[in-house]
């Protein structure tokens, strides 16, 4: 009973053990710190410089579960931004426009999917591209028939050429 007593206690009073060790903190700062003042270096943004200092060090980048060590990782970034912005200026090539960032990102585009059916509506965001969208819905058990009107794919159900009242459009957004 007291070795559940003492656990308890134990994970109650727990340390993040996520937390990376100061002098490795310390490394990976100087790393950061270098890799900002070596002008032949072309970051193409602080998070880049980042993943290098971590890389160097051997260090596992975090994630956003390791509650301390993210934090850390986020001081870092921060550390990264102003070693830039001090050996290079805030107007250098290391900052992106937020275009170039959006599709450095590999974002695509969403799409609203609404179905409704017998007086229920509901409505989904998702990436996926109407064409994929319309296979994945003719593999059901109905014939589906996609007519393109004002920008938005409406798909129409049937089964043995009778309709079912389930209507679905997919739209873009933005």
């Amino acid at each position: 009973m007291k070795l559940l007593h003492d656990m308890m206690n134990l994970s109650e009073n727990k340390e993040d053990l996520s937390r990376l060790p100061q002098d490795v903190m310390t490394s990976i700062k100087a790393n950061i710190r270098k890799g900002a003042e070596n002008l032949q270096q072309k970051w193409a943004n602080a998070l880049e410089l980042v993943h290098k200092a971590y890389e160097v060090d051997g260090v596992q980048r975090p994630t956003p579960g390791m509650a301390s060590a993210w934090k850390q990782y986020e001081e870092n970034l921060q550390y990264a931004v102003q070693q830039l912005a001090k050996s290079r200026g805030m107007d250098a090539d290391w900052r992106m426009s937020s275009s170039i960032f959006h599709e450095a990102l590999d974002v695509k585009p969403l799409h609203r999917v609404c179905i409704s059916d017998k007086g229920i509506q509901e409505s989904y965001t998702t990436e996926l591209d109407p064409t994929t969208l319309v296979k994945l819905f003719e593999n059901g058990p109905f014939d589906v028939r996609t007519r393109v009107h004002n920008g938005k794919t409406e798909l129409t159900f049937s089964r043995w050429g009778i309709q079912r009242n389930l209507h679905v459009t997919i739209e873009p957004l933005g």
